[in-house]
C-alpha cells in the first residue's frame, strides 16, 4: 500500500447494501480505488473491518469482515481476490492496470472491482483514474467509475476524487470521495502508521452520500500487510 515501502495501496474493503451487496477492491486510499499498482511478484494481505457509529434507518446487516489479497503481476498489472464474511456470496474478484507518474505526466490507471460469483451482488464497477503528486503539497486524485444499476443503484455511475499525502516517512493520510447518491457513493477520512516496513494499520471514518440504502456512517480499522 501507498503506506508501505512497497508503495502499493491497501486492498479490501466492503460495501454490505440493504440487498446484501459486496465490492472486492483493488488497491485504494481509504474507499475509492487509486492509481497506485502492487509491486511485481508481491503479495498483500489486508484484513478491513467496519463499524457502524449510530443506529442504521433501513435496519440492514453490518458491514462484513474482508480478508483481501492482491498479487502484483508485474507490468502494471495487479488482481486480487476477496473474502467477504458473513455474506452469502463471499469471494469476489478485482483487477487493474496502470501507468506511475512520469515526469509531467501523470500517473494512470484502469480497472473493475466487485466481479463476484453472483449476478444479484456483483456490481461489476468499472473505473478510470489520474494522479498527480505535487512537491510540499501531496497527491491528487480525478477520475470516475460506472457499475450495474441492478446491484449498486441510480444513478450507476459518478466521479471520483482524492486528495493524499506521505506526511511522514510513517504517517499517511487521505481524502477521498465517490458522487452519486447509490450504494457506493461516500465520502471517506483516514489515517495510516506504518508499525514495520512491510506492515501498516489505517483508521478512517465513511460518510454514505445516501444513508437510506446503506449503513449508516462507520468507522473502519485496516491492517496491511506485504510479503
Amino acid at each position: 500500500m501507498r503506506r508501505l515501502s512497497s508503495h502499493a495501496l491497501l486492498a479490501g474493503l466492503a460495501l454490505a447494501t440493504a440487498t446484501g451487496a459486496a465490492l472486492a477492491t483493488p488497491s485504494t486510499n481509504v474507499w475509492n480505488p487509486n492509481t497506485d499498482i502492487q509491486a511485481p511478484k508481491t503479495l498483500h494481505l489486508g484484513v478491513d473491518n467496519y463499524f457502524s457509529v449510530k443506529s442504521n434507518k433501513n435496519n440492514s446487516v453490518a458491514f462484513p469482515t474482508d480478508v483481501g489479497l492482491t498479487y502484483g503481476l508485474g507490468s502494471g498489472i495487479e488482481i486480487g481476490m476477496d473474502l467477504f464474511e458473513p455474506t452469502s456470496s463471499p469471494v469476489q474478484f478485482n483487477a487493474k492496470w496502470g501507468l506511475p507518474e512520469k515526469g509531467k505526466s501523470p500517473a494512470f490507471a484502469i480497472g473493475i472491482q466487485n466481479v463476484g460469483t453472483s449476478h444479484a451482488t456483483a456490481s461489476d464497477i468499472a473505473y478510470a483514474l489520474v494522479a498527480k503528486t505535487f512537491p510540499s503539497f501531496g497527491r491528487i486524485t480525478l477520475g470516475g467509475y460506472t457499475g450495474r444499476k441492478s446491484v449498486i443503484g441510480t444513478p450507476k455511475s459518478g466521479v471520483i476524487a482524492a486528495y493524499d499525502r506521505q506526511f511522514t516517512p510513517k504517517w499517511w493520510g487521505s481524502v477521498d470521495y465517490a458522487s452519486g447518491d447509490n450504494a457506493y457513493g461516500a465520502l471517506s477520512v483516514g489515517a495510516a502508521y506504518k508499525v514495520a516496513p512491510n506492515v501498516g494499520v489505517l483508521f478512517g471514518y465513511v460518510m454514505f452520500n445516501n444513508s437510506s440504502i446503506t449503513t449508516n456512517d462507520t468507522f473502519t480499522t485496516q491492517v496491511d500487510i506485504d510479503f
